[in-house]
């Protein structure tokens, strides 16, 4: 189980990061955009951060992208 929570949250950063990237803001202008600290953004992109579904949601919003998910998920 710890696997698949590790794999999903890792996928789920480096979508983060790849919005980030594609807009070129800075960690300043995202965390300015979220109402959070710089701390609070690197924490979010780093491994010891529990990332919640409403935290990327907001910092996707702030690169201009929205989560979407699909009706699909493989079994075990």
């Amino acid at each position: 189980m710890k696997v698949l929570e590790e794999s999903a949250f890792a996928r789920a950063q480096a979508i983060i990061q790849e919005a980030i990237d594609q807009t070129d803001l800075s960690m300043a202008e995202v965390s300015r955009e979220m109402g959070r600290n710089r701390s609070f953004v690197a924490r979010m992109l780093s491994s010891d951060h529990n990332l919640t579904i409403k935290t990327m949601t907001r910092a996707l919003a702030v690169c201009g992208f929205e989560v979407q998910y699909v009706n699909r998920y493989v079994s075990r």
